[in-house]
């Protein structure tokens, strides 16, 4: 009985040991202190990019239903050239839309990650008490 006390005595002091490593909590104070920042700068230019793509979809729209009142009003030979506007307007709106996507993926991405930096805050912080 008095082994497998020692070996648990011994197990335990490890344990505290390496929740109390005052290099291992610099060096994650240090990331976090360092990597918080960054992710929370990225996610405010992400929604603000968004919101740029929302409004870029938007003044899309407007032009191309404007374009197609005009073409509609025009029944001539030069319609063409609006049918060809219009066809590269849409094409635009669906790059658009592919950064859009792109910016969609890559904030949810960025909300990942700050959540796994704040469950290390957390963590962090419940180990220092």
């Amino acid at each position: 009985m008095s082994d497998n006390s020692s070996v648990t005595s011994i197990d335990d002091d490890n344990t505290e040991n390496f929740v109390e490593n005052p290099t291992r909590e610099l060096l994650a104070e240090g990331f976090l202190g360092f990597f918080s920042p960054i992710v929370e700068n990225l996610d405010s230019k992400v929604k603000q990019a968004q919101l740029v793509q929302l409004n870029i979809n938007a003044q899309l729209d407007i032009i191309s239903a404007v374009i197609k009142d005009q073409i509609n009003r025009q029944n001539k030979l030069d319609s063409s050239k609006l049918d060809n506007a219009l066809r590269t307007l849409n094409i635009i709106k669906s790059k658009v839309t592919v950064v859009t996507n792109v910016l969609q993926t890559a904030q949810d991405r960025l909300q990942l990650l700050n959540q796994k930096v704040e469950a290390s805050k957390q963590a962090q912080q419940r180990n220092n008490e």
